[in-house]
């Protein structure tokens, strides 16, 4: 989710808004870090290298 939200001020904003007392909100990413079992899967993997490139930039 985090990639997809434009502007993150103004989402949130909208969110306390329109929360009513008490109310909250939740927010979760899920991990995309690919493995094998058997070790096929290698570093240099272009699928691997693509679902590690954003991690890099955010970390």
């Amino acid at each position: 989710i985090a990639s997809s939200i434009k502007d993150w001020p103004e989402l949130l904003q909208q969110i306390y808004d329109n929360l009513e007392p008490g109310g909250w909100v939740r927010f979760q990413e899920s991990s995309n870090t690919l493995y094998s079992e058997d070790d096929s899967l290698k570093p240099d993997n272009r699928l691997v290298r693509l679902m590690e490139t954003p991690k890099e930039d955010f970390y």
